[in-house]
């Protein structure tokens, strides 16, 4: 699928790490399980992905070649910090709160974000050290493609086209989650593919937006939009001639688009039925909902601004709300109970300026640096930075509507990016091309 002309040369200014086959394994299944989370553990009810970091985690840590952990120092630091602002928050709520605002939930939250910041680190440490780009790059374009497909086969099952018809695999939100997340790798796709690969590749492009399209969630379609739109400006001002494959693609999957809602058929209406509660979002219920969490957030984060409320006591907490009026059919309680509805505002909310801080600066710093090293590698003939870039920007943005920095896949996108900045910085001291 990616030709040799765009995989990343091994020529920098070091050698690859020699990564046991054992944890390349584990570790390809553990990134193929971030696009297609659909196994749990049987009988504990833990995601698969747990168990196998677990084992990467003591073939990395334990036994060599766990030796070259400086060009990850960075990273390694903003995880620790992150996490000791999350610790802090939830030890000094149940101190102050005399050991009432710090239970058993509040314990497992911490020791999930330990793991899920070792998640992050991990993943930034193999990828840039081993030199595994190639890889992952395929596995997570053919796991895109699966998604996509699995979804088009819940329509053939259940016939479910549409917002709120009921989804079988996962829930209609994670199917949005994970197309906006990794949809720029089958986007990519397009200018890495040769012959009759490419073809492969818009159709993997059409099967996917239009998977996107009859599974309505409305954040991924504006996430999409958003990673497309970054991919396409970033080719324009890089590398001009690349981007034609892609204004190609835009101009056939809008014609396919408008011949299909031209004519009367259930897709057709499912689309523009969801597509229409954009003029009415002041009316819409999942909409008011969620401003009305943004709302209980800032209140909660107001109250207590240095700590917040402590890790995972965002559903258990209550402030007084204003509730709209096509929301009063609930009472308070209803909607205390809810979850944050945003990545960002419902951290802040519970972790207050000890853990927002230092996960802003890495998100600042993941943003410039990932941008410029972006960049960097593009010039230099390859095409996957700009799908790691388009991933981290639509999936940041879809966190806005969706409570998901509490899952491996967000932390894993983190370290893809970070992985890309070291990568591009070894590149930019070597004398030698990549």
């Amino acid at each position: 699928m990616v030709s040799d002309n765009h995989r990343f040369i091994q020529s920098s200014v070091s050698a690859p790490i020699q990564i046991k086959k054992t944890v390349r394994f584990f570790f390809y299944l553990f990134t193929l399980y971030m696009v297609l989370p659909l196994i749990d553990v049987p009988l504990l009810g833990l995601s698969l992905s747990a168990p196998i970091m677990f084992l990467i985690a003591l073939e990395t840590f334990f036994r060599p070649p766990f030796a070259q952990l400086s060009h990850c120092r960075r990273w390694v630091l903003f995880a620790l910090c992150i996490w000791l602002g999350i610790f802090l928050s939830a030890l000094l709520n149940g101190i102050l709160s005399g050991g009432t605002d710090f239970d058993g939930d509040g314990l497992i939250s911490i020791i999930r974000y330990a793991y899920w910041l070792l998640v992050f680190v991990i993943t930034a440490y193999l990828i840039s050290e081993g030199k595994l780009w190639s890889v992952i790059n395929r596995l997570l374009t053919w796991g895109m493609l699966g998604l996509a497909a699995l979804r088009w086969v819940e329509v053939l099952l259940f016939s479910n086209v549409g917002a709120w018809t009921g989804t079988h695999f996962m829930s209609q939100n994670n199917y949005g989650l994970q197309f906006s997340t990794f949809s720029p790798f089958l986007f990519t796709w397009l200018l890495e593919a040769r012959g009759k690969q490419r073809w492969l590749a818009v159709s993997a492009n059409l099967i996917l937006w239009g998977a996107a399209a009859i599974n309505g969630s409305r954040g991924s379609w504006v996430a999409i939009a958003a990673g497309v739109a970054v991919q396409l400006l970033f080719f324009l001002m890089v590398r001009q001639k690349a981007a034609i494959p892609l204004i190609a693609m835009l101009l056939v999957a809008a014609g396919l688009g408008a011949l299909v809602l031209s004519t009367p058929n259930v897709v057709a209406r499912a689309v523009e039925s969801r597509f229409s509660t954009f003029n009415k979002l002041d009316q819409d219920k999942s909409y008011l909902i969620r401003q009305l969490m943004n709302q209980k957030s800032l209140r909660l984060f107001s109250e207590n601004p240095l700590i917040g409320v402590g890790s995972s006591r965002y559903v258990k907490e209550s402030v007084p709300l204003d509730i709209p009026l096509e929301l009063r059919h609930f009472g308070q309680y209803h909607y205390d109970t809810k979850s944050a509805h945003n990545s960002y505002l419902g951290f802040l909310a519970e972790n207050g300026l000890a853990g927002t801080i230092p996960f802003g600066l890495l998100l600042i710093t993941l943003a410039v640096r990932g941008s410029l090293s972006a960049l960097r590698l593009v010039r230099r003939g390859h095409f996957w930075p700009a799908a790691v870039l388009g991933t981290f920007v639509s999936m940041s943005i879809h966190m806005w509507a969706i409570n998901s920095l509490t899952g491996s896949s967000t932390w894993f996108v983190y370290g893809l990016v970070a992985a890309m900045i070291v990568t591009a910085s070894r590149v930019r001291t070597s004398k030698q091309p990549a």
